[in-house]
């Protein structure tokens, strides 16, 4: 059900633009009710900013983190997320991801929702108890940081660069900036 009210959503999003696009409509083409929209997203703009790699992101770490330095854990993340299957197909994918990157009024949530995704990064690290809370945060954020500038990068960009191999330079980054 989620993915085929967000399905809908993109759908006529890129039919009519955000602003012409009412939660109302989304439900309506989704055949659910708008309170089940609104229950299961909470606004409009969560509507479009859920995201389904945030699942697999957080357990690819609780795996990499059973075997690896939480560095090296926060990197090989930044790596797996080029390589995540997708419920559509990788030209939408980046079109929606280009969508969210340039529509004015979901950017400052896009910020907030990466935010929350870093503070659930950081609590995750903290509870292995290899690093201390600052560390846990710095971790985090360069992680989310190198996540945020690859998959920017690859949807704004005009060339046909593939998601992983911009996901495994953002990787290799990270980890040449981590080792100092």
């Amino acid at each position: 059900m989620i993915l085929r009210i967000q399905d809908e959503a993109f759908r006529l999003v890129f039919e009519r633009g955000y602003a012409g696009t009412k939660v109302e409509e989304i439900a309506e083409a989704a055949d659910v009710s708008p309170s089940t929209v609104y229950r299961t997203f909470g606004t409009k703009e969560g509507v479009f900013l859920w995201d389904e790699l945030e699942v697999p992101t957080l357990e690819g770490l609780e795996g990499e983190l059973a075997h690896h330095s939480p560095a090296e854990a926060v990197a090989a993340i930044v790596e797996q997320i080029g390589s995540v299957e997708l419920h559509v197909p990788v030209a939408e994918m980046r079109r929606r991801a280009r969508f969210l990157y340039t529509e004015p009024a979901l950017q400052c949530a896009l910020g907030e929702a990466f935010g929350r995704f870093e503070r659930a990064v950081t609590r995750m690290l903290g509870r292995r108890g290899t690093v201390t809370p600052t560390e846990a945060r710095i971790l985090a954020a360069a992680g989310i940081a190198a996540m945020r500038e690859a998959l920017e990068g690859w949807a704004l960009s005009e060339s046909a660069t593939d998601l992983a191999d911009v996901t495994q330079a953002a990787a290799a980054s990270l980890r040449r900036v981590l080792r100092g």
